[in-house]
């Protein structure tokens, strides 16, 4: 799986700033709090079973934007091949993502994710994070640079598909950067929910339709820093609403006991802190804050 590929005049896309950003929150509920540092595991689930309905159809619908506004200077036989390529790679390959904000104390926030601000947002090492198997990337909300991502990818890649014609060598190159494509597409959202300053990580994993007609996800083995996170995970499915979401737990152990950073205190917790610190004291964590959030809210 690919971690991270540098594309040339694209390789800031998305990326973290970890100096201005060194603690990355998860807004959570207790229960949820207690299984992440207890399990030392971060749960990755389904893409298409994110708040957004409209996830990665945002972004195709900016490829296509970008595609018409520069439609002169394209091949039509490259435009087609990027279409079925990029169809083909949803149908092969299914984004597990874990959700984290800059913020660690947003009204909204903390009444959607984190059991109504009786939860807390759980601050962990932005650095650390970075390290994990994973595409680690900052959500981007601004249209008018989704839009100037994809024509600066498109007359790139169409580079590359025209040089395949004297070395087929390059049509693995070629299909390695749709895939980048189909990561980076992960990080466009619509500028409606940019109050949450989204970081994502995210985790391919490969669907197959086996011989007997019945279909399969697996994980794939990572290539970071980090080598728990990169053996291959075992997919799991949970219900939610009626339906039915895979995920993966990632191990986290790996990254250490300075992890937790942080935990903000939701406000409507009925935790003073105390049993908070107890808590991450008796799995390990050390150098850790924990503190109440400033919103008034009951």
């Amino acid at each position: 799986m690919i971690k991270e590929k540098s594309i040339e005049g694209l390789s800031s896309f998305g990326v973290v700033d970890e100096a201005s950003t060194p603690i990355l929150y998860h807004y959570c509920s207790v229960d949820t709090f207690l299984a992440i540092i207890q399990n030392k595991c971060l749960r990755l689930s389904d893409i298409n079973t994110m708040n957004d309905f409209h996830e990665m159809h945002w972004a195709y619908n900016k490829f296509i934007a970008a595609a018409n506004a520069d439609l002169a200077n394209y091949d039509r036989k490259f435009l087609d091949e990027i279409d079925t390529v990029l169809s083909g790679l949803q149908l092969s390959s299914l984004p597990l993502i874990g959700c984290f904000s800059r913020d660690g104390d947003v009204l909204s926030q903390w009444r959607a994710y984190a059991d109504d601000g009786a939860g807390v947002a759980l601050g962990l090492d932005t650095s650390l994070l970075g390290r994990l198997a994973v595409r680690f990337g900052q959500v981007v909300y601004d249209e008018t640079e989704q839009l100037e991502y994809f024509r600066k990818f498109l007359s790139f890649a169409q580079a590359i598909w025209k040089a395949t014609d004297s070395k087929p060598e390059l049509r693995g190159e070629f299909k390695e950067f749709l895939f980048i494509l189909a990561f980076d597409s992960c990080l466009m959202k619509n500028p409606a929910f940019s109050e949450e300053k989204e970081v994502r990580l995210i985790r391919a994993t490969i669907v197959e339709m086996l011989k007997d007609g019945r279909w399969s996800l697996r994980d794939s083995e990572g290539s970071s820093e980090d080598t728990r996170s990169n053996e291959k995970q075992q997919i799991r499915y949970r219900a939610r609403k009626g339906g039915i979401v895979a995920y993966i737990d990632l191990p986290l152990d790996g990254l250490g006991p300075r992890l937790v950073k942080e935990v903000v205190l939701g406000p409507r917790s009925l935790n003073n802190g105390i049993e908070v610190s107890m808590a991450l004291a008796s799995q390990g964590f050390e150098g850790f804050e924990v503190r109440h959030s400033t919103a008034t809210y009951r």
